[in-house]
């Protein structure tokens, strides 16, 4: 009876143990606390493999999104400077036809078959010198219209725009300078042109400001760049001075900021 029991642990200890064939190898994450219990996660490899994807698509989505926003950055800046350009040529065309308006209702005005002068027959009148008369040159009327005030957000730039014009019946050009101060609702001022002498709240008779030159009428803009808080003005004052610094005209307007 002993002789067979040790026979058939002999035949089992001869038998080959069973290996697993064809298994793939897992990664099994393994947590052990300092109390002895162990939590396992497995599909580790997935889990990293899930993170990583996730992690690039946010990157990629987050460059799209950078390479949108900056073209939609770049269309509206586009759109602003266009803006601009127009708003422009509004205003010179506006000025056009401002001029062309004087010029033809000054042609109607005038007679279209003039009679020529009379000769005068008398000998001893004729022999006569005649007299130089002198034509005395008649000064300009001069009006501010159209005073718009406009700012810029991004540039940090308040526009002035506005029309002087000359209601003399004479051709005869006029040249000057332009002058506005601004003015806040606790008596503070910023000259436009920033170079300007003041003397009580009026520039000094000297040849200061804006130069230009017009026959009836001239379109100015003025800019103030670099201003933060345009709001902060009430009214313009608005000065016309001739070449030697004489003023002529002078009104005050009311400021109202467009954006």
């Amino acid at each position: 009876m002993e002789d067979f029991s040790r026979e058939i642990k002999k035949n089992v200890a001869s038998y080959p143990a069973h290996k697993p064939v064809g298994q793939t190898q897992k990664w099994t994450l393994l947590f052990v606390g300092s109390h002895g219990k162990t939590v396992i996660f497995k599909r580790f490899k997935g889990l990293a493999v899930f993170f990583m994807l996730l992690l690039c698509s946010a990157v990629v989505s987050a460059a799209g999104f950078y390479i949108l926003y900056d073209l939609q950055v770049k269309k509206v800046r586009k759109i602003e400077q266009d803006s601009d350009a127009l708003k422009k040529q509004i205003a010179e065309l506006k000025h056009e036809k401002d001029a062309l308006v004087i010029r033809a209702v000054k042609a109607e005005s005038e007679p279209k078959n003039p009679e020529p002068p009379k000769k005068d027959t008398k000998p001893e009148e004729s022999s006569k010198p005649e007299a130089k008369v002198e034509v005395k040159e008649e000064p300009p009327r001069l009006s501010v219209e159209n005073f718009e005030t406009s700012y810029h957000r991004s540039r940090k730039i308040l526009t002035l725009k506005f029309n002087v014009k000359n209601a003399a019946p004479s051709d005869q050009k006029f040249s000057g300078y332009a002058i506005a101060v601004l003015k806040t609702s606790d008596k503070r001022s910023l000259n436009v042109p920033y170079n300007i002498d003041l003397a009580s709240g009026r520039p000094a008779e000297k040849p200061q400001g804006e130069s230009f030159e017009m026959s009836k009428s001239k379109h100015l803009e003025m800019e103030v760049k670099g201003e933060k808080d345009p709001e902060r003005f009430q009214s313009a004052m608005v000065f016309i001075l001739d070449k030697s610094g004489r003023i002529l005209f002078e009104q005050n307007i009311p400021v109202k900021i467009t954006y």
